[in-house]
């Protein structure tokens, strides 16, 4: 979730470890568990559109945002974003 941060007057945030770092995990636990926390901040904020993680693999290593997937792995990918949205 985005905010200004305290130093510009706006809401502060969790921080979340960015996909690829949680696809490092391997632990579909903590993704459940970070995605549950990512829909109570999104509730709280009145979001209705989260952005990241995104859940299908990556096709190029060349891609500029391929920090937001959690693997090239598509079993691992797979797993992970069923976790992450059974969590939201």
């Amino acid at each position: 979730m985005r905010g200004g941060g305290p130093l510009i007057g706006g809401k502060k945030t969790a921080a979340c470890p960015v996909g690829i770092a949680l696809g490092a995990t391997w632990n579909p636990e903590l993704v459940h568990e970070i995605g549950q926390s990512l829909a109570r901040e999104a509730l709280d904020r009145g979001a209705g559109v989260l952005l990241a993680p995104t859940i299908n693999p990556f096709r190029s290593s060349l891609n500029g945002r391929n920090f937001e997937n959690y693997a090239e792995d598509p079993f691992l990918t797979g797993t992970l974003a069923n976790a992450d949205v059974q969590g939201l």
